[in-house]
């Protein structure tokens, strides 16, 4: 159930998505693989969270993340992740595998 607030005249929701980030080739495997974003939020957000995550890495300061769902398709950046959610979630959470390179599609 959408759940949504007004804020100064701002709706907002409440629900969030669970995603899994799954590293995919040579790319660092994260300390946390797994949080919770806003389900308004775009995709771009994903890629921008993990991208500073590894850039944090070392050796992987310059470091261009490839982001893609179902091992198979990277999603426009501003797709909202509530829908991919509602599309490809799999047991409660949106697996994100992400590469230093092109790794499908």
């Amino acid at each position: 159930m959408d759940q949504t607030r007004e804020n100064g005249g701002v709706a907002q929701s409440d629900e969030k998505v669970r995603i899994f980030a799954k590293n995919v080739g040579n790319a660092p495997i994260l300390k946390s693989n797994e949080f919770n974003a806003n389900a308004s939020s775009q995709f771009s957000r994903v890629t921008q969270h993990i991208q500073s995550k590894i850039r944090n890495a070392s050796g992987h300061e310059n470091a261009t993340v490839q982001l893609f769902i179902n091992q198979s398709f990277c999603p426009s950046p501003e797709e909202q992740l509530g829908d991919l959610f509602k599309c490809f979630q799999t047991d409660g959470k949106l697996v994100v595998h992400y590469a230093l390179m092109e790794a499908w599609g």
